[in-house]
């Protein structure tokens, strides 16, 4: 299975895949997470300052981890980039151009994702020195992956929503992806 976590800064993504990683049933599992903060560390800018540059990486980052094969847990994914991209273009950041590509990625890779695991805001917003402290960011984020979500009907194909504590989440991962294996 390819797994993915998904949503606005500070919803719990990190928190989830690094409890998973302990799963018995997921050692043979290859985990990607960092993906933002990969780019932070190449010197270009993320979050509201992201520009071109940044979103055409993020998104060839996104092709390059689905290359990697099955059995992947990725703390995002497609939707991620195109719904950030989205965002910095609604408010002149990138170019059309870089919008369009980001969709064309997302277009071609998001039935890719056996399960992506949806995760709104529903923490206050933890301070790490790499993501945006705004929750008017946080909430024009995750109301534009509300969008793409409901406008495309992903939650019919593979994408499911988690609530609740850490501890529920896990339990409802756990369930959504012995469902998935089942199905196969």
């Amino acid at each position: 299975m390819i797994v993915s976590f998904t949503g606005a800064q500070s919803t719990g993504k990190t928190t989830l895949l690094n409890q998973m990683r302990n799963w018995e049933c997921l050692k043979d599992y290859t985990f990607i997470d960092e993906i933002t903060r990969n780019i932070k560390k190449k010197g270009m800018s993320i979050n509201e300052k992201g520009n071109d540059d940044t979103q055409t990486a993020i998104m060839n980052a996104h092709i390059e981890n689905l290359k990697k094969g099955n059995n992947l847990v990725l703390d995002r994914c497609s939707l991620d980039g195109v719904v950030y991209t989205h965002y910095l273009y609604l408010h002149g950041k990138v170019s059309k151009d870089t919008f369009d590509y980001a969709r064309q990625v997302f277009f071609e890779t998001c039935l890719k994702y056996d399960k992506i695991f949806y995760l709104k805001p529903e923490f206050d917003i933890v301070e790490d020195g790499v993501r945006s402290n705004s929750v008017q960011f946080r909430d024009e984020i995750a109301s534009i992956f509300e969008g793409y979500i409901a406008d495309f009907n992903l939650r019919k194909y593979n994408v499911v929503e988690l609530t609740g504590s850490v501890e529920e989440r896990l339990e409802a991962v756990k369930k959504e992806m012995n469902t998935s294996r089942e199905e196969v």
